[in-house]
């Protein structure tokens, strides 16, 4: 289902970016949209986030983290200090912090009714 969705970025609990009316897929509980030319998805299993330089994934049941920079075919895994997912109802939180972050990272999506 084709839906609209409003999101806040937060870095270290501070709202860093906030974006408002977002078009994006969602269906079971399985949300993906385009944001800054970065195509993003997010699930109860995984968060991606690509491009055409690169693919960061941040699995949330093994709560590893990997990025493959396209250009030079290389994939290195980041170590993850924290990473959380919920959802209730309309709205998604998902936060984490990796070791190559010097800052932790929240983003907050509503789905609009």
């Amino acid at each position: 289902m084709i839906t609209k969705m409003n999101l806040k970025l937060y870095k270290n609990n501070l709202l860093d970016q906030e974006y408002k009316n977002i078009n994006c897929m969602y269906q079971n509980s399985n949300i993906s949209f385009l944001l800054n030319d970065c195509k993003m998805i997010l699930n109860k299993h995984i968060f991606l986030r690509e491009n055409n330089e690169f693919k960061f994934n941040i699995n949330l049941q093994t709560k590893t983290c990997t990025i493959l920079l396209k250009e030079h075919n290389k994939e290195f895994d980041i170590p993850i200090e924290q990473v959380s997912f919920s959802q209730k109802d309309n709205i998604m939180v998902l936060s984490y912090k990796t070791e190559s972050d010097d800052k932790s990272t929240k983003m907050v999506i509503e789905l609009s009714d």
